[in-house]
């Protein structure tokens, strides 16, 4: 690299014809590029360049050198420029991982506006409830619920998610509604589980805090799965925050005991690295930053 920064010295020497126009083209001392110079001389054990009082010339060898080093300095330096460029400016692929909850309604919405208003941007939208290594998956930015594991990755936080007790209102008529978590015990539950039809759910209202163990006639292996059963009446299910809101929407679900939901849920914007983040990871990590939604409360 030392021999790279000497040659590219010398070659805007050259190129301009004295020092302190090129000491200004690399944004470094005088004296810096003339050692530059006389290191890049001292090492091929020839002279380059002619000095004078008023005047700067290539001696024969400074010719050839100059000839056969420009083209590839000039390359090396417009990569240089075009990857600065690229780091500052809103386009290219943004690869981004989030959990099957999110990958629906809203957060598509806010996708679709994302790339809307930026519209160089190309996503890869990744949609898994399994873990994604960034690295290894050259993703960008991982949207993660729940406490973060040791990482070298950077986490910046979005805020807290909570799921909540909902069921149909066709089974609310027929079997009436708990009037205490214990109560659940009582009725038909739709669990979200892929082994078991019975589950332990944790609640809390406020400082108070308990845990109720249900079952049911029907249990999903995902949300989306448990949704539809509990839409359909087999229950009562706990699901995330954005469910019911999107149910209540629409009339297909309504709240069960309102006050009670599950502990805090942090949500966290995953990344590899704080160092040389481009513009567009840095656009959506902002907007995500300031998005409202029924996906999670800003702290």
């Amino acid at each position: 690299m030392q021999n790279l920064n000497e040659i590219q010295a010398f070659a805007r020497v050259a190129q301009l014809g004295s020092f302190s126009a090129a000491a200004r083209s690399l944004l470094l001392p005088v004296s810096t590029v003339s050692r530059k110079v006389a290191s890049l001389e001292a090492r091929l054990g020839l002279s380059l360049l002619k000095r004078t009082t008023r005047k700067l010339s290539l001696t024969e060898h400074g010719v050839r050198l100059y000839e056969a080093c420009a083209p590839h300095v000039q390359g090396i330096e417009d990569a240089q420029a075009a990857l600065t460029h690229a780091r500052s400016q809103l386009e290219g692929s943004l690869h981004v991982t989030a959990p099957v909850a999110l990958g629906r309604g809203e957060f598509i919405a806010f996708i679709t506006d994302f790339l809307r208003r930026n519209p160089k941007v190309r996503m890869n939208l990744h949609i898994t409830n399994q873990f994604v290594d960034l690295v290894t998956s050259h993703v960008d930015v991982a949207i993660r619920f729940g406490e973060l594991a040791d990482s070298s990755a950077v986490a910046r936080r979005l805020g807290r998610s909570f799921w909540v007790l909902v069921t149909s209102p066709d089974y609310a008529k027929k079997n009436g509604l708990p009037r205490t978590p214990q109560e659940l015990r009582d009725h038909d539950c739709v669990v979200f589980s892929s082994k078991t039809e019975e589950s332990e759910w944790r609640l809390q209202n406020g400082r108070q805090r308990t845990r109720i163990r249900v079952t049911g006639p029907v249990s999903g292996n995902n949300f989306e799965t448990v949704n539809e059963l509990t839409v359909r009446g087999h229950g009562i299910a706990f699901l995330p925050e954005s469910y019911a809101v999107a149910g209540a929407a629409n009339g297909t679900l309504k709240r069960v005991l309102p006050q009670w939901t599950s502990p805090p849920i942090p949500v966290h914007a995953v990344y590899v690295s704080r160092k040389f983040v481009p513009a567009k990871v840095k656009a959506f990590l902002n907007e995500l930053a300031a998005w409202k939604n029924s996906n999670w409360h800003a702290d």
